[in-house]
């Protein structure tokens, strides 16, 4: 794994330890567990997470969805959100 945080990017090399977690989990689901995990004192917009994933807003909610359901995540709300 290649995480270069000035460009806030997570990406994933093709080596043969990752082919598990590739086979498990998508693409969206493991580069949002990496920032997650590797960030868990930080707290983040779902736009920022999509931007940081490089994918569609609704896929980044939906896995951030399941993580919640899984108890993996907690949700805060801020404001008027």
């Amino acid at each position: 794994m290649v995480t270069d945080m000035s460009s806030k990017s997570v990406k994933f090399e093709s080596g043969n330890s990752l082919q598990p977690l590739v086979a498990l989990f998508g693409k969206v689901r493991r580069t949002l567990l990496t920032i997650l995990f590797l960030r868990a004192d930080e707290d983040f917009y779902v736009r920022e997470l999509a931007r940081m994933v490089d994918g569609g807003q609704g896929a980044v909610q939906r896995e951030l969805l399941r993580l919640l359901q899984a108890g993996l995540i907690e949700r805060r709300r801020r404001g008027r959100q």
